[in-house]
Formats: structure tokens, sequence, C-alpha cells
């Protein structure tokens, strides 16, 4: 086989597939969940300004705790504006809670979180700061499967990217074919 021919033995060939699989399993897992979060940062950015739409059509005073009395008093009635807030709050604070959890299926306590932070008794704006910043964090969760996937591919190369690919140009082979020969070499 080619690696007899190379000098490598059985063993150092079977070491180095191993070590070859479990790379190509680890892509696979950072590529599933980046997927699951571009897909619930998707949707939270959808969900987002249906959200301050429903706050801003929902009238309440600006100290938290007179809305919060509020609240309750058009819990009991009827209160079209403050279902379609609850409604779309809900539905941001579900969004958010699967873009932040490793698993891509949120847990009670991202929601209940997230809940405390997207209170609709907060004022207009307040409740608008608090979306923003929830969209700030999942643009840092996006961020980090590319940084994984980046720095897994240092490791198994040994090197950063762009030496790798200067290395493969020089030697005149695409450059993921050259990583892989010069990682048997």
């Amino acid at each position: 086989t080619e690696a007899i021919r190379r000098g490598i033995s059985p063993e150092e060939a079977s070491s180095r597939f191993a070590e070859y699989e479990g790379f190509k399993s680890g892509q696979r897992t950072v590529g599933t969940r980046q997927a699951q979060i571009e897909i619930a940062a998707n949707v939270t950015d959808q969900f987002a300004p249906i959200a301050i739409a429903a706050s801003e059509k929902y009238n309440r005073p600006a100290w938290k705790s007179f809305v919060d009395l509020q609240n309750l008093v058009n819990d009991k009635t009827q209160s079209p504006e403050l279902r379609q807030f609850g409604f779309a709050n809900l539905s941001l604070i579900n969004a958010y809670a699967r873009a932040i959890n490793p698993t891509g299926v949120g847990a009670q306590q991202d929601k209940e979180h997230a809940l405390a932070v997207l209170n609709t008794g907060f004022a207009k704006g307040d409740y608008k700061a608090a979306v923003d910043q929830l969209q700030v964090e999942i643009a840092a969760e996006l961020k980090a499967p590319s940084k994984v996937r980046q720095q897994m591919r240092e490791n198994f190369t040994g090197g950063t990217e762009e030496t790798q690919n200067r290395r493969a140009t020089d030697s005149g082979a695409h450059p993921d074919v050259q990583k892989l020969l010069d990682k048997y070499k």
C-alpha cells in the first residue's frame, strides 16, 4: 500500500486514519451546531421586530411597578395588545433559548432568564434595549462555530489556514490535497 511504500508502519497508518476520522467527526459536529445556531438566529431575527412592534402597540407607563399592576388588571380583562405582546415575547424567548443552547433545544432555565430580561412590564425603550442585547449575544454565538472549525483545522494540520495555503500554493498542489500529503510525510 501507499503507507508501506512511504515507510509508514501499519500501526502508524491506523493511528493517522483514526485521527483523520476523529477530525471529520468533529467538523461534522461543528457544522451541525452551526446550522442549529443559524436556524435559531434567523428565527430570532424574524421574531425580534414582531415583538418590538407589539411592544410599541401596548400602551404602558414608564414605571415597571405600574406596568406590572396594569398587566395584572389587563390579564383579568380584555387586552388584545397585551395578548399579542405576550405571545410575540414568548416566541422571541423560545427562539433565543434555542440559539444559545449547545443542543439547539431551549432549556427551561434559559427561557426563565430571557423572560426576566424581556419582561413585558418594562417600558418600551427598556424592552427594545433588551431585544437589541439579545441579538448581540446571538451574533456572538454565530461566530463561535467558525472559530472552533479554524482551531480544529490548525490543530489537525499543524498551522494556520494561511500557512497551509501558502505551502500548498508553493508546491503547486491544491491546498486541501497538500494538507493531507503533508500530514503523511
